[in-house]
């Protein structure tokens, strides 16, 4: 009896190390730290962001082990300083701004985009009868700052001067910030704003019933890129895991808002409580064509887009010298 009595114990006394080092090896992985990074928006928290939201809503991060802080931007927010200076891991920017910050030298690398078709657009009212960029000889435009000099006109610019449009009798006129299409189109100070918004301006616009025609400049392939993801060169280099995991909790909450647009607008509207309901709806109706242009998985660059944004910039002296375009960007973490 004392020798099954000493096997008993020492039975027992295995299988209790055995499940202690399993209950170890559990607790060890569940508790592990998660990664805590900074995404730096370029304007207030909206509709446009929306798979960031959805992406913490439904825990892709947390399946990611990331926890990830959603900083708004603003009238002066520049996403590229912020990561720079590292204040950021990851930031949302526009494709002329990340040409001209590597032209100075500054270290980003864009790793996904929210828009793969641009949403510029030019809008007039229906009975000035715009319908192309030739049409827009003689007539009075609403741009930024009322200078076609300024950086956030250039595709404007670039759109006349490929199609050869007269520009001799143009009137520039400064787009008002605040209702555009309301308090320069229908106040009949200008024939047509340029450089809005697809998913904002024109949005609105439309929700009033308003009746308007439109010039998307990439229909007239001057193309940029809009909303792009990025991070610094060196620290995709240093967190290449860390980097992929981001993009792909990231794209899982974008294609889940495609999917399921009524929960990604109830998912945005957490971050800011005065967004209007309604509007981020359409806005979110409006945007799902320019994020999934169903030729390439969704966040997909073309290099196209990229060589034509140089080409642009350089032709408008807003560069000194034409940016190496396989620099810019990577499609490496798109699946």
């Amino acid at each position: 009896m004392k020798s099954k009595s000493v096997t008993y114990s020492y039975a027992s006394f295995v299988v209790l190390v055995l499940f202690t080092l399993l209950i170890s090896s559990c607790g060890g992985k569940a508790s592990a730290p998660k990664d805590k990074v900074t995404m730096q928006f370029a304007w207030f928290h909206q509709i446009e962001y929306t798979g960031f939201y959805v992406a913490v809503e439904k825990g892709f991060y947390a399946d990611e082990n990331i926890d990830v802080t959603l900083v708004a931007g603003g009238y002066d927010m520049d996403p590229i300083a912020e990561v720079i200076a590292n204040r950021a891991q990851f930031g949302i920017s526009r494709s002329v701004n990340m040409v001209i910050a590597r032209s100075k030298g500054q270290d980003i690398v864009a790793i996904g985009t929210v828009f793969r078709k641009s949403p510029w657009v030019a809008v007039s009212l229906k009975d000035a009868g715009i319908t192309n960029p030739q049409d827009l000889a003689g007539k009075t435009i609403g741009i930024e700052m009322g200078d076609p000099k300024y950086i956030e006109n250039v595709q404007l610019m670039a759109l006349f001067k490929k199609l050869n449009v007269d520009t001799s009798a143009i009137t520039y006129v400064s787009r008002d910030f605040a209702d555009p299409i309301a308090n320069d189109l229908q106040a009949g100070i200008a024939d047509i704003d340029a450089g809005l918004f697809a998913t904002n301006d024109l949005v609105t616009a439309q929700m009033r019933g308003m009746d308007v025609n439109t010039i998307y400049y990439s229909d007239y392939g001057v193309d940029f890129y809009a909303n792009l993801i990025f991070a610094k060169g060196l620290f995709i280099t240093e967190n290449p895991d860390l980097t992929a995991r981001f993009v792909r909790a990231t794209l899982r909450g974008y294609q889940y808002a495609l999917e399921n647009p009524d929960e990604a607008v109830a998912a945005t509207l957490k971050y800011d409580e005065k967004l209007d309901a309604k509007v981020q709806a359409a806005q979110m109706k409006a945007q799902i064509p320019l994020i999934d242009t169903g030729d390439q998985p969704i966040s997909w660059m073309d290099e196209n887009v990229w060589q034509n944004t140089v080409d642009i910039l350089l032709a408008g002296g807003f560069i000194p010298s034409k940016v190496d375009v396989a620099s810019l960007y990577t499609n490496k973490f798109i699946k």
